[in-house]
C-alpha cells in the first residue's frame, strides 16, 4: 500500500494495470471506498486506450477488474452481483492466469454458499483446487480453507478435517513450518470441528493459536470471522466476558469495511445476550 500510494495520482489514474493493483490491495486492507474509485479509474483509462490497446490485454484488465469487483461486492453482502463479477472474469482471465483464476474461484464459491448453492460452491472449489496446488503457498491454503469451512458446513467433519490438514502438510513442504500466519484460519476451522466433536478444551487450543495467527496476517476479513469462532467457544466454556469482548472486536473490525459483515457480527452477539437472557440489549438490536 505504502508503495503504491507514493505514485502520483495522474500517473496510477492513466494506467489501468495499476489502478487494478492498488485496488487489489486497498480490498485486502479494507480500503473499501478507495478501492472502488481505483476500479472505476481503470475502467475510464482502459475506455480512452481502447482503440490502440492490444485486445488480448484488453480482455485481461477486464477480467482483474471484475475479478476485483467480484471481491468488493461480497464484502458488501452482494453475493448476486459478486456471481456475476466473478463468472465474467474468468472468462475474460486466460488459462495461464492461474493465479487470479484461482482467487477469482474462490469469491464465486464463497458467494454460492452465501447464496445457500451448495452444490455449486463445492464444485467450483474441486474446479479450483488442482490450480492453487500447483501454485502452493497462500492461495492453496486459502482454497483449502474454504473447502474445509463448506464441508463442515455441510456436516462432513471428516473429510473438512483431511482437507485442512493437507493444506498444513503443503504448507509445511513449501516454506518449512505449518504455522504460517495465512494458515491462521486453517487452525480455526481445525478447532471448531473439534468444537462440534466436544473436544472442548483441545478446540480452545488450536482456536487461540489460529486467532493468533489471523492477527499476525492482518487480514481485515479474516480476523474478523475468527473473533467469531473465538467468541463461540468462550461462550460454551462459560468465559462470557470474554465471549463478549470476541463479539464486539469481530463487530468493530467489520464496522471498518463491510456493513454487511458488521450485521452478521451483531446477529451473532444478539443471539449470545438473548441466551444469556439480557433481553434489554437484544430488543435494541432488534430495533
Amino acid at each position: 500500500v505504502r508503495w503504491i500510494s507514493s505514485l502520483p495520482d495522474k500517473v496510477i489514474e492513466s494506467r489501468p494495470f495499476l489502478c487494478i493493483l492498488q485496488a487489489w490491495v486497498m480490498l485486502y486492507s479494507g480500503q473499501i471506498e478507495i478501492a472502488e474509485s481505483r476500479l472505476t479509474d481503470a475502467e475510464n483509462a482502459l475506455e480512452i486506450q481502447s482503440h490502440t490497446a492490444d485486445q488480448r490485454d484488453f480482455k485481461i484488465i477486464m477480467g482483474l477488474i471484475y475479478s476485483n469487483r467480484a471481491y468488493l461486492t461480497f464484502l458488501q453482502g452482494q453475493h448476486a452481483q459478486t456471481i456475476d463479477y466473478a463468472r465474467k472474469a474468468l472468462i475474460g482471465l486466460p488459462e495461464n492466469a492461474a493465479l487470479f483464476r484461482a482467487q477469482t474461484g474462490i469469491y464465486l464459491g464463497v458467494a454460492y454458499r452465501y447464496q445457500g448453492q451448495l452444490q455449486e460452491a463445492f464444485r467450483t472449489y474441486n474446479e479450483i483446487l488442482p490450480i492453487a496446488q500447483q501454485l502452493k503457498g497462500r492461495i492453496a491454503v486459502q482454497i483449502s480453507q474454504n473447502l474445509g469451512d463448506l464441508l463442515w458446513q455441510m456436516a462432513k467433519l471428516n473429510q473438512a478435517q483431511d482437507v485442512l490438514e493437507k493444506a498444513l502438510v503443503i504448507t509445511e513442504q513449501h516454506v518449512g513450518r505449518p504455522d504460517m500466519p495465512y494458515c491462521g484460519y486453517i487452525y480455526m476451522l481445525l478447532g471448531r470441528i473439534l468444537y462440534q466433536r466436544d473436544e472442548l478444551s483441545e478446540a480452545l487450543k488450536i482456536i487461540e493459536k489460529g486467532f493468533s495467527l489471523c492477527k499476525d496476517w492482518n487480514l481485515p476479513e479474516i480476523t474478523a470471522l475468527s473473533c467469531l469462532d473465538l467468541a463461540n467457544i468462550y461462550w460454551t466454556l462459560g468465559k462470557h466476558d470474554e465471549a463478549r469482548e470476541s463479539y464486539q472486536g469481530a463487530i468493530n473490525l467489520f464496522s471498518d469495511f463491510s456493513v454487511w459483515g458488521r450485521k452478521y457480527a451483531e446477529a451473532s452477539k444478539a443471539k449470545f445476550e438473548l441466551a444469556l437472557g439480557n433481553l434489554e440489549s437484544v430488543d435494541q438490536w432488534a430495533q
